[in-house]
């Protein structure tokens, strides 16, 4: 039933850290020395597609890497749930990039 599989793939909140399964990324730091911050750098807008077609155009290039990092990890198909400033006010300051077992679909927001 759909019921047993949602209860297969689903975690309660803040499980999947834990489990080594996902991670945050709030900065990242540059080879040059440079911190990014994606609460800074991101300039991502609620409710905005992040990648592909329809997806935000930015002209800031610490923005510009700041996505390039997301859409290139989503389409090498890194991680099966990318979670962006884009997607709510509770990932505003950081990328939450999970991968999910067991699933065929990837979802970045």
């Amino acid at each position: 039933s759909s019921a047993a599989a949602s209860r297969q793939t689903w975690a309660p909140p803040g499980t999947r850290h834990p489990a080594g399964l996902a991670i945050d990324v709030g900065l990242v730091h540059k080879r040059d020395g440079r911190w990014l911050s994606v609460a800074r750098s991101f300039h991502g807008h609620l409710g905005d597609k992040t990648c592909g077609d329809g997806a935000q155009v930015v002209e800031d290039p610490d923005a510009r890497e700041m996505h390039a990092l997301v859409c290139e990890s989503a389409e090498l198909g890194l991680f099966t749930y990318v979670l962006t400033p884009n997607y709510n006010a509770a990932h505003a300051d950081h990328f939450h990039m999970e991968i999910k077992p067991g699933v065929r679909w990837f979802l970045t927001h």
